[in-house]
Formats: structure tokens, C-alpha cells, sequence
């Protein structure tokens, strides 16, 4: 511990007397003066590293042993996670989309719509194409047909009943 501090001091006094020294004319320094200067340093920073590395392995072989006081509890393992699935299966979407009265979007008008983060109850599936029949999330009691194109399924729906297309609306004049 001795020696680190004297070669401390031996750095710092070495610091001081270069910054104490004369200032010489300013002049445009030689790439290769300003190469040789930094070599210069790095070297003198690899050799106080070294005798500071060895100066401490030194100080820490003298040094007794300290064993911890207390022993540490043992750790406990984090309960298990239980995922539970619904039996239900729902659809949540990745863009807000809509919710029609029935399965195409030209003939059928939107009558809500699922939003991103909501999850709507799937009650039927059309087996002709891509559309599921779910609760509307926000009116529970109302149905309407949802394209799966933005849609993620979770659970089974292979028990689901089958949907049928509901008459064609007449058009209006």
C-alpha cells in the first residue's frame, strides 16, 4: 500500500513539473513528433499500470482473509406460472377493423367494430372463407362478422358451430 502511494506521488509531481516548465513558441507540430509524443505516454501508462497491478497483488497477499459473518439464506425458486386457456375462443385484432352484418364488405354494412386490445367472443365460423362471427366487444348481446385478415385466433375452434350467410340485404334507392 506503501508503494502505491509513492508512485502516486511520483505521477502527480511528474505532472506538475511538465506543466510548471517554460512555454515555448507555439509551432506547428510534426505528425510524427505528435505520433512518438502519445507512444510516448501510452508507454509510461502501461508501466505505472503495471507497477500499480503489481503493488496491489502484493498489498492483498499480505492481507488476512476475512470469512462473511452470516451464510446467506438459501434461494427459493419462483412459484411455477400457471397459463390458463379459455375454452372459449376469441379473436383480437392487430388494426382496428370493422364488424359487419354479414360476410363482405361491399354488400354488408359495419355495425362496430373490434379495436386493438379488446378480444371479441368467437360464437360461429363461415367455412367458405376467412370470417368468424363473434360478440361485439363493445355491445356483448349484439353478433356481427369479422374478416381474419388482422385477426389472431386463440383457442380451438374446430367445435364452433358453422355459419351460414344471412339473406342479401335488399338495396335501398
Amino acid at each position: 500500500m506503501h508503494k502505491m502511494r509513492l508512485m502516486i506521488a511520483l505521477v502527480i509531481l511528474a505532472i506538475l513539473a511538465t506543466a510548471c516548465a517554460p512555454a515555448a513558441a507555439p509551432a506547428t507540430p510534426d505528425l510524427e513528433q505528435m505520433r512518438i509524443a502519445v507512444q510516448q505516454t501510452l508507454d509510461f501508462e502501461k508501466a505505472v499500470n503495471a507497477q500499480l497491478t503489481q503493488a496491489a497483488q502484493t498489498d492483498q497477499a499480505l492481507a488476512p482473509v476475512q470469512q462473511p459473518a452470516t451464510q446467506e439464506p438459501p434461494t427459493q425458486e419462483p412459484p411455477p406460472t400457471v397459463q390458463v386457456t379459455s375454452s372459449v375462443p376469441l379473436l383480437s385484432v392487430s388494426m382496428d377493423t370493422n364488424c359487419r352484418e354479414g360476410p363482405n364488405a361491399e354488400i354488408w354494412k359495419s355495425v362496430g367494430g373490434v379495436m386493438v386490445g379488446e378480444k371479441a367472443e368467437i360464437v360461429a365460423k363461415y367455412i367458405k372463407g376467412h370470417w368468424y362471427i363473434v360478440k361485439l366487444p363493445s355491445r356483448p348481446n349484439e353478433r356481427c362478422w369479422v374478416y381474419d385478415f388482422y385477426a389472431t385466433i386463440e383457442g380451438d375452434t374446430s367445435t364452433l358451430p358453422k355459419a351460414t350467410i344471412p339473406p342479401t340485404p335488399t338495396p335501398k334507392p
